[in-house]
């Protein structure tokens, strides 16, 4: 279940919750943050909506939308389940694994549900701008109970 759900159905932010009982976890939001590695500006965004007919079509809307003064070196962009790295509009642009296990609801929809994480190394620019990115997307199997 998303984090979301808790807030829409109950008004309980989860996050910020387990934040306030864990000292070594730092609260961002709920949908959106901006994280900076000195000048490096990297756009959190859980994303929306249903899927699109391509993997990047809703990661390129999305940029399209960012005010040019806010718009970041790296965008990482999660509810979709799924993974693609691309640069568009001088922005690189990952689309984010899920850690979770696929839900019931995915798995009657037809969804995907690519478990796994982006590890990312970057070399930037005084200004932050990446000269390099060298991303490698590890996937997580799936654990299956064999019964003899």
């Amino acid at each position: 279940m998303h984090d979301f759900t808790h807030m829409r159905n109950g008004g309980c932010d989860i996050g910020r919750m387990i934040s306030k009982e864990r000292d070594d976890i730092i609260y961002l939001g709920p949908d959106l943050a901006d994280v900076k590695i000195g000048k490096l500006k990297i756009r959190l965004f859980h994303g929306a909506g249903g899927k699109a007919y391509s993997k990047g079509y809703k990661m390129q809307r999305y940029i399209e939308t960012i005010p040019e003064n806010e718009k970041p070196n790296i965008c990482l962009m999660g509810h979709f389940h799924d993974a693609f790295f691309m640069e568009y509009q001088g922005i690189q642009a990952f689309q984010v694994p899920a850690l979770i296990d696929q839900t019931p609801f995915a798995r009657r929809s037809g969804l995907p549900n690519l478990k796994g994480c982006w590890w990312v190394d970057v070399n930037y620019d005084l200004k932050g701008n990446p000269v390099t990115v060298s991303p490698v997307l590890e996937t997580f199997g799936e654990k299956r109970l064999v019964r003899k």
